[in-house]
């Protein structure tokens, strides 16, 4: 996966199953180089596309790496299998 400044489309593993997420990176991103990473939860039952949507790029702006993700069951991702 080749990863770009600004907004990627990411996927995760939590407990074996994929959760969709946003990761902001910032403008000058370097994947030789390290960053400070902020992971940002929304309030339940919120998605990616709201409150973490807002944040990403203004931390990525500030030279942080942002991950916004959706909760299992909510925004991208289907509720696991019962």
């Amino acid at each position: 996966m080749t990863l770009t400044a600004g907004k990627n489309n990411v996927t995760f593993k939590s407990f074996g199953l994929d959760l969709a997420a946003d990761l902001y990176l910032p403008e000058d991103f370097d994947a030789s180089k390290t960053y400070k990473a902020i992971v940002g939860a929304s309030p339940f039952p919120q998605v990616k596309e709201q409150i973490p949507a807002t944040y990403g790029p203004e931390m990525a702006a500030c030279g942080f790496i942002y991950l916004g993700f959706d909760y299992l069951g909510m925004g991208d991702k289907p509720c696991a299998a019962r």
